[in-house]
């Protein structure tokens, strides 16, 4: 178990959606979820996101610069 709980950002599409469900299932690993609205600009996101240990993202620009940047990044979904 980590020392602290995992940080899981998700960053939204066009729409928004409740991710409740999904910070109760992570609760048990333990992980702390962020939502965070649409993001379309690689920069913001490694600024936003600087911390992730995950992120669930649907049409935001993940690419091998904004991976390389997050340092404690493990997953991506």
């Amino acid at each position: 178990m980590p020392e602290k709980p995992y940080k899981v950002y998700v960053i939204q599409g066009r729409g928004q959606r409740d991710y409740s469900d999904s910070q109760t299932a992570l609760a048990q690993v333990p992980a702390h979820l962020d939502v965070l609205p649409f993001i379309g600009d690689e920069a913001e996101v490694i600024e936003r996101t600087h911390d992730a240990d995950g992120l669930i993202v649907s049409v935001s620009p993940i690419t091998r610069q904004v991976m390389s940047a997050l340092k404690n990044l493990k997953v991506v979904v």
